[in-house]
């Protein structure tokens, strides 16, 4: 299983606010190749590899490597994104029961993520959840030998009570799940380390 955790950034906290709603929002993946994982390049400062959903092929799957450090560039955020078109989606997005949620990984697991950002999206609406922060190793490690990557949504978490909210995912997620290819994945990991790397200063 990868061993998440979520980090502290609060320097970056308002600008990276800006930037994955822009990078999650408003993006155009001319140049990817359809199931495997690529480089965008969308600033200097951070390297971000990523590959497109199966069964939502919007719904990206990213790695964010940011060069503050060795150690950060050893660290990438996971970043997925979910598009739903519920009735009211929009509303409900704006009013979510918590911005925690339990998600499966692989039908082996399940942990709690976070969702960063939610709003409205072409007919309906997008949610952008961290997944957390894991070593390059262990994010390598977990997924070798597997053909593809799974999440599926379970549940609201409340983080406080340590409880489950009783609304229903499928309430506002209509599609709760969403596959993503490894092709390439080692590979891309690893240059995007390497990049990172050679810019920390």
């Amino acid at each position: 299983m990868i061993r998440w955790k979520f980090l502290k950034i609060s320097r970056f906290k308002l600008f990276t606010a800006i930037l994955l709603h822009l990078l999650f929002f408003n993006c155009s993946y001319a140049e990817l190749i359809i199931d495997e994982w690529g480089e965008e390049s969308f600033l200097d400062d951070i390297i971000i590899v990523s590959v497109n959903g199966h069964v939502t092929a919007g719904d990206r799957y990213r790695l964010f490597f940011r060069p503050l450090s060795e150690e950060r560039c050893n660290q990438p955020d996971s970043y997925i994104s979910f598009y739903s078109v519920v009735d009211d989606a929009v509303e409900k997005f704006n009013n979510l029961p918590s911005k925690y949620i339990e998600v499966g990984i692989n039908d082996e697991g399940t942990f709690i993520a976070r969702i960063e950002d939610s709003g409205e999206f072409i007919a309906g609406a997008r949610a952008l959840i961290h997944l957390g922060t894991s070593s390059t190793e262990n994010l390598i490690g977990y997924q070798k030998g597997k053909d593809q990557m799974k999440i599926q949504l379970i549940a609201f978490y409340d983080d406080e009570k340590k409880t489950y909210h009783p609304e229903k995912i499928d309430d506002y997620f209509d599609i709760p799940v969403n596959t993503w290819s490894l092709n390439g994945f080692e590979d891309a990991v690893i240059f995007a380390k390497n990049k990172c790397l050679a810019s920390v200063e």
